[in-house]
């Protein structure tokens, strides 16, 4: 049986709360929308150069220049300070938690508000082909064979395999990739499309979505309970309630989910996550 590789990681209570609550309304991510608008705005200023190439007109080639120099400048500036206000609104939200001692048990008068949940982890980026998935408590839950040492370039082969076993080493369910995301998607972590087995039987199917607004990856629960899920920056929704969520922290990555809604389906995208 695998050991826990993690041991010594443990997420604080305030820590897990800033994660789950915080971190997702502070942050600001960019959207697919935004750089299609910009792209669209810089396709313009190099049809204007050629224009003016093509026709001889030496002002509307030389504005085409000056204004893709400056666009691809002013762009530059605008991602950079956009990226770094959020990692300074992170790390703000992050330092204020950390080293805070767990609260104390949640009495009837202050519900917990993971109570009934499900957390795992498993570490970021795993070195070999087998990792576990573990507990807050490093108690070990799971462990995975990936197909490949690093999770990159999914779909290069006809069929990327991952097998999942429980702590009692009995097949919990097999992960097949079957097609990999374009390489200019933003998110080249996740696979396109994802045919989870159990026993010979398709349980759930997970495919990637186009969004402006968001990548979007839908979980399709086969068996025994036909359901959907959407995952949309990292949030799990159920008919539009947020029922999960998951987070990278200390090069762990973290799946938070009610334990009614945990199943193999939203376990072999958590697993393939990196």
């Amino acid at each position: 049986m695998l050991e826990s590789e993690d041991s010594r990681e443990h997420l604080s209570d305030y820590e897990r709360a800033v994660c789950y609550y915080t971190l997702p309304r502070v942050i600001s991510p960019v959207t697919f929308g935004t750089i299609c608008v910009y792209c669209v705005i810089v396709a313009q200023t190099l049809a204007a150069t050629f224009y003016g190439w093509y026709t001889g007109n030496r002002d509307w080639m030389v504005g085409g220049i000056v204004a893709f120099l400056w666009l691809i400048a002013l762009g530059s500036v605008l991602f950079l300070i956009r990226a770094f206000i959020n990692e300074m609104r992170e790390r703000r939200a992050l330092n204020e938690a950390h080293g805070l001692h767990d609260a104390v048990p949640a009495s009837s008068e202050i519900p917990d508000p993971f109570a009934g949940h499900v957390l795992l982890r498993h570490p970021a980026a795993a070195r070999g082909r087998l990792f576990s998935c573990t507990q807050n408590d490093a108690s070990l839950q799971y462990f995975v064979d990936s197909p490949q040492e690093h999770f990159v370039n999914f779909g290069n082969h006809a069929k990327d395999l991952w097998k999942v076993r429980t702590k009692h080493d009995v097949e919990c369910c097999q992960i097949s990739v079957l097609r990999g995301l374009p390489s200019f998607t933003l998110d080249p972590a996740l696979p396109g499309k994802v045919s989870v087995t159990k026993d010979g039987v398709e349980i759930a199917r997970i495919v990637s979505r186009f969004s402006f607004q968001a990548p979007t990856t839908e979980i399709q629960i086969l068996h025994p309970n036909p359901r959907k899920y959407e995952i949309r920056r990292q949030g799990i929704y159920h008919q539009d309630r947020l029922i999960g969520r998951m987070y990278s922290l200390r090069h762990s990555n973290y799946m938070d989910i009610e334990e009614s809604h945990f199943n193999e389906g939203i376990l072999a995208y958590f697993v393939v996550w990196s």
